[in-house]
């Protein structure tokens, strides 16, 4: 966990231009990767810490630096700001996970937001939310449309074609970059592979196999504005 979570951080100071900038980090969990980011980078910039669960909730306050501008939000990014299910998943090695339920599946009820309303100066926004992502990019593109750059761990789902919100992303001015590794040093640090805005699922390998057969596939993708459009 440690080690991955130190690639990821070089990756997005490589890549993401933090110094005065609104952070939104969507899926927050405790605040790890957060507070670990923000040591990496110095400080220096606005941050909005949105997480759900209240099992998290403590050790993410307890983790802000003493003085810095940091804002946490009990609530689940989505496309209405009404109450939303959330059901708790497991506590992993960075606490507490859980994912976005139709109304009546979860087993709990927290506030719902839009990313537009809660954070409309955001210019940076990482989601890590379990799937939930691509309800939180069909309401934030264009509503949001002065966003730098977001960075997206973007998981498998059901209904959810990874051409769909990548090309979304790229007819908005956004270039595709996904974290990948070279193959003569495997266990070296994250590298960005530009990628096209029609990739599939079905070119990217399984992260892990589930008991019953399945696949669980997920991809870390940066999409920065510094292109043109596509008409």
């Amino acid at each position: 966990m440690a080690e991955s979570l130190d690639k990821q951080i070089a990756w997005y100071v490589e890549e993401l231009d933090f110094p005065g900038s609104v952070f939104v980090d969507a899926g927050a969990n405790e605040g790890v990767l957060l507070r670990a980011l923000w040591d990496a980078v110095g400080g220096g910039f606005e941050v909005h810490a949105v997480e759900p669960l209240a099992e998290n909730i403590a050790r993410l306050r307890a983790r802000t630096p003493p003085g810095a501008s940091w804002t946490v939000h009990e609530a689940v990014l989505t496309d209405a700001d009404e109450p939303r299910q959330v059901r708790l998943e497991h506590e992993g090695p960075s606490g507490h996970n859980c994912v976005v339920r139709a109304s009546g599946e979860g087993d709990r009820e927290v506030a719902g937001r839009r990313l537009s309303t809660l954070v409309p100066h955001a210019t940076i926004v990482k989601l890590d939310v379990e799937g939930h992502e691509y309800t939180i990019l069909d309401e934030a593109l264009d509503a949001l449309p002065d966003i730098t750059a977001w960075a997206i761990e973007f998981h498998m789902s059901a209904g959810r074609p990874l051409r769909g919100a990548l090309g979304a992303l790229a007819r908005r001015g956004y270039s595709l970059r996904a974290a990948g590794r070279r193959a003569s040093d495997p266990g070296g640090p994250w590298v960005s592979a530009n990628i096209p805005p029609t990739l599939e699922w079905a070119q990217i390998p399984p992260a892990q196999r589930n008991p019953d057969g399945s696949v669980f596939k997920m991809v870390h993708v940066i999409a920065k504005r510094d292109a043109t459009p596509l008409g």
